[in-house]
């Protein structure tokens, strides 16, 4: 067999086990809204959804070790999501009874690469450690929409699945 296509067949085949990982969710209560859509999922790591009318976007991240909420620099953080970032909040908060979480509130220019198609968004940004990962939901709105209640309410419920 050709080399390149043994490079292909094996890269091909490490995809698909990445993939079967599971999702970026398992292990938590973390619940997409019914009105969301799967967009992209990458394994157990990362998987992003989009309302229904493709305005808004959830997205939740599963880093594979735990950071230190107090030591995060969830300005920097933003500010690599948003251009124009303004008005931004960040504070510390508890979500699932007794569980430290940060919490980043804020507006500005959604990095899309397409430079002639902003994007203002409304970002909130909800970052938590459960067992040895650290998990980022993310909501992010158009500017001047009205919230949506259960896309606030699931990046706020990142706890730990029990049972």
């Amino acid at each position: 067999m050709p080399e390149v296509k043994l490079r292909k067949i094996i890269a091909v085949a490490a995809l698909c086990s990445i993939a079967a990982c599971g999702s970026a969710a398992d292990g938590t209560t973390f619940n997409v809204p019914s009105n969301y859509v799967t967009q992209t999922s990458l394994g157990p790591f990362m998987q992003i959804w989009a309302s229904g009318d493709k305005k808004s976007t959830l997205m939740l991240f599963a880093i594979p070790r735990k950071l230190d909420l107090s030591k995060a620099h969830l300005h920097e953080m933003n500010s690599s999501m948003l251009e124009n970032e303004k008005d931004a909040q960040v504070k510390a908060i508890t979500i699932c009874g007794d569980q430290p979480a940060m919490f980043v509130d804020a507006s500005g220019q959604v990095n899309t690469g397409d430079i002639h198609n902003p994007h203002p968004k409304h970002v909130e940004f909800v970052m938590t450690g459960i067992g040895g990962k650290t998990y980022m939901a993310m909501y992010a709105r158009p500017i001047g929409a009205g919230p949506d209640p259960a896309a606030e309410a699931a990046i706020k419920h990142v706890c730990q699945k029990t049972g």
